[in-house]
């Protein structure tokens, strides 16, 4: 049996939707203070589930989501000590292309065209998921990463403890191809809280929603 423990990064600037003027890179974000409070709380929670000293971190290599890392595992205490850590580049985000943060607002000014196109998938949900920004991903390339990450990383691994530290729309994404669900389930979870954990376990090929810690 693997327990899957996948954990959205804490708050950022971006989420209270605080961005400057001139235009910060997705990758370079941090945590807020209170992100960081969240990330060590996240450790202190996690610390009351996890059995075993085999385990091992898969964190996405943004700057939030290694810092979330860093502050999560301090609160681990020694659970942790021997944990391995890799990072997977398929466990970003989303890639919004053009359109990310302030220059979203422009998408008509910037492409009328393509402005058209997707509001038109927007109303449809199954058209939403496959509806793409310009230079940038929809959440089939997401899904896919997400697939990918798991048949080569998480499935042949030997650890019992599997921490994932991930984005928004990444982790709703993991858990549509855990659960085998259909693509109308992707819009109807709630987007997860900041540094929420949510339970899966794998026993003999099968993943079971455990829902998140309380």
């Amino acid at each position: 049996m693997k327990n899957i423990y996948i954990v959205r990064h804490g708050e950022t600037n971006g989420n209270r939707k605080i961005i400057d003027d001139k235009y910060i890179i997705d990758s370079s974000i941090s945590l807020t203070d209170k992100g960081i409070m969240q990330a060590e709380m996240a450790g202190t929670k996690l610390s009351e589930y996890l059995s075993s000293k085999n385990g091992a971190f898969f964190v996405s290599p943004f700057k939030r989501t290694r810092e979330t890392f860093l502050h999560l595992k301090s609160s681990l205490g020694s659970k942790s000590q021997n944990y391995h850590y890799f990072e997977d580049p398929r466990l970003v985000e989303q890639d919004f292309g053009d359109f990310d943060f302030q220059f979203f607002d422009k998408w008509k000014e910037i492409s009328p065209h393509s402005y058209f196109i997707n509001q038109e998938r927007y109303r449809d949900v199954v058209g939403r998921f496959f509806a793409r920004l310009e230079n940038g991903e929809n959440m089939l390339d997401v899904y896919n990463r997400m697939a990918l990450f798991v048949k080569t990383r998480l499935e042949t691994s030997n650890y019992k403890e599997n921490i994932i530290i991930t984005h928004g729309n990444a982790s709703r994404a993991l858990v549509m191809f855990l659960l085998d669900l259909p693509v109308e389930s992707y819009y109807k979870m709630q987007p997860p809280e900041n540094c929420s954990i949510r339970h899966i376990v794998y026993r003999k090929g099968k993943y079971t929603d455990k829902g998140y810690l309380e």
